[in-house]
């Protein structure tokens, strides 16, 4: 007898506290994470193209908070701020290729990408310098939009 309420507890755990979106479709899970694969090699495109105006900025909302290379921003506001101001120098070139790149659903309304990418950026004087870099993107669907509602980058990775 326990043992048979003990396994009624394991499935209620189990099953009992998963949100409705949680449980997805191998359909559902795989467009999720064909729009997110999308969306991510769109934002490294888009960077390539050393365009101020930025399109993939537009993926960011102002509430997304990062984390890059140790430091915490709270907002995207001093979060974009302090990447512009940063990458000043580098205004002439950069190039990202992606290393790696993996996608998946955490919900129906949210999803992660996470990977590798090699930067390599040329200064005012010609001057290359690469770095490699990881990454983590959190998304959320907004008014049926994914957006970064989080991110992360640590450089200089090996």
């Amino acid at each position: 007898m326990k043992s048979i309420s003990l396994y009624a507890w394991f499935l209620l755990l189990l099953f009992g506290c998963q949100q409705p979106d949680m449980v997805l479709t191998m359909e559902e899970r795989n467009k999720i994470v064909e729009e997110i694969e999308l969306i991510a090699k769109a934002n490294f495109d888009e960077a390539n193209e050393n365009n101020p105006g930025n399109r993939s900025w537009d993926n960011y909302t102002d509430e997304t908070g990062a984390a890059y290379n140790g430091v915490i921003y709270p907002d995207w506001g001093r979060t974009r701020m302090e990447y512009d101001s940063t990458h000043e120098y580098y205004k002439s070139v950069h190039k990202f290729t992606i290393d790696h790149l993996k996608v998946g659903p955490l919900s129906a309304s949210s999803a992660y990408a996470l990977g590798a990418y090699t930067h390599i950026a040329t200064d005012k004087n010609g001057e290359a310098t690469t770095s490699k870099e990881v990454f983590t993107w959190v998304f959320e669907k907004q008014n049926d939009q994914w957006k970064i509602v989080h991110f992360h980058v640590s450089g200089s990775c090996q």
